[in-house]
């Protein structure tokens, strides 16, 4: 996790392009993508802390807190703006790296489980451990590396890329619901698009 302070700024400063909702394109200007994800204002300025993410098949726009967004197609590399950690990090500097705390563990999970019961939680970490598939359904998902809160989190850590249907830890990162979610073709499952949801999870690498 890398954390950026961003100066406050006046009610005249022109918006830049930026791409996504959440989970931006790794071009898009940092501080506009923190107060369209709402960690920060236009006159206050702020911290705002961010996870480098693969690229995706594509990114939905939106309008959001004073800032519009754009959509875009495929985009080689991401990033996800993510809630303030319990222990702040020190500001980016250009090489250092800070890990954040452990997630909290949730134990062993069913392939059809979904992220609903801590949807509250928003900037919460949690694993959750999932067992082998062994020939079972997978469960249901909407969206890519964003996903519904009802999305089935073992199949959305396969299609994210984080576990394989050997099983693994999936860890999430509780967010608020978002306009659209894209779906995609991924580690060999498909996850569906959906419109507006009230809650989202993040699958953290």
């Amino acid at each position: 996790m890398y954390r950026f302070e961003c100066p406050a700024l006046g009610a005249a400063t022109p918006q830049p392009t930026v791409w996504g909702t959440n989970v931006y394109t790794d071009d898009s200007p940092i501080c506009w993508a923190g107060m369209h994800a709402g960690r920060i204002t236009r006159a206050q300025g702020g911290d705002v802390f961010v996870e480098i993410q693969p690229g995706l098949s594509s990114y939905v726009g939106s309008f959001r807190n004073g800032v519009t967004t754009q959509d875009y197609g495929s985009y080689s590399g991401s990033y996800a703006v993510l809630g303030a950690p319990t222990t702040v990090p020190p500001p980016w500097d250009g090489g250092s790296l800070w890990n954040g705390l452990p997630p909290v563990s949730q134990g062993l999970i069913d392939w059809n489980d979904s992220a609903t019961g801590v949807s509250g939680i928003i900037g919460a970490r949690f694993a959750y451990t999932c067992p082998p598939l062994a020939g079972s359904s997978p469960g249901t998902i909407w969206g890519t590396q964003l996903y519904t809160a009802d999305s089935a989190i073992c199949a959305a850590g396969v299609h994210a890329g984080a576990v394989s249907n050997d099983g693994g830890v999936v860890t999430i990162e509780v967010l608020p619901g978002a306009m659209s979610y894209v779906g995609s073709t991924q580690n060999g499952l498909t996850s569906s698009s959906y419109g507006s949801y009230s809650a989202s999870y993040l699958v953290v690498p």
